[in-house]
């Protein structure tokens, strides 16, 4: 297992990189990392506090951010939120749930929240769920039981995931939206 790091800010907030200097527009930008642009004041959403409590882990690759709180024996709930939100959006339903005695675990998806990137950009289907998976494993749940909550695109990931998974015993899902999976060779963008 990895290591926790305690989530700070930005070390580059509300700096301009080489890129913004030179010049402007969205191609300019285009080359910057997403974390780096959702750090400047000027693009980040007001409802995302500057620190945020949990940590981070490194696991396959991808940067993670999480809060896992409630009583430690109590059945396992995920939280998976839906794109442009973070973690923070679970935090009334998270309280319950911790009153109610469930152990909680609620995370950032790649590219928002204080999450980090995904590789080469990807933000699929397959991306999203291997995190998800890489998440509890890193944190040694894997061998726990659990129900899956997701919002909006979180709520089809969830889908997604519980297929593979047994240990996913319920699905929650609110206001679910659809999903594409490329395959074969048609193409498809929703997502």
């Amino acid at each position: 297992m990895s290591q926790p790091v305690v989530v700070t800010p930005n070390d580059d907030a509300g700096k301009e990189s080489a890129v913004g200097q030179k010049k402007d527009g969205w191609a300019a930008r285009a080359g910057q990392s997403m974390k780096r642009m959702m750090s400047r004041k000027h693009v980040r959403s007001p409802r995302i506090p500057w620190e945020m409590p949990g940590a981070v882990v490194k696991a396959g690759g991808m940067s993670t951010h999480y809060q896992l709180s409630g009583t430690k024996t109590g059945r396992l709930i995920v939280l998976i939120h839906g794109m442009g939100t973070y973690c923070g959006v679970w935090d009334p339903l998270t309280l319950a749930l911790e009153e109610a005695g469930f152990l909680v675990l609620r995370y950032d998806l790649l590219g928002m929240g204080f999450s980090g990137v995904a590789p080469v950009r990807q933000y699929n289907v397959k991306n999203l769920t291997l995190q998800l998976e890489w998440l509890l494993k890193d944190l040694g749940l894997t061998s726990k039981a659990y129900d899956i909550v997701g919002h909006s695109v979180g709520g089809n990931l969830a889908v997604k995931f519980a297929y593979g998974h047994p240990k996913a015993q319920q699905l929650v899902l609110i206001a679910p939206t659809g999903l594409c999976d490329v395959g074969g060779g048609g193409g498809c963008s929703c997502f």
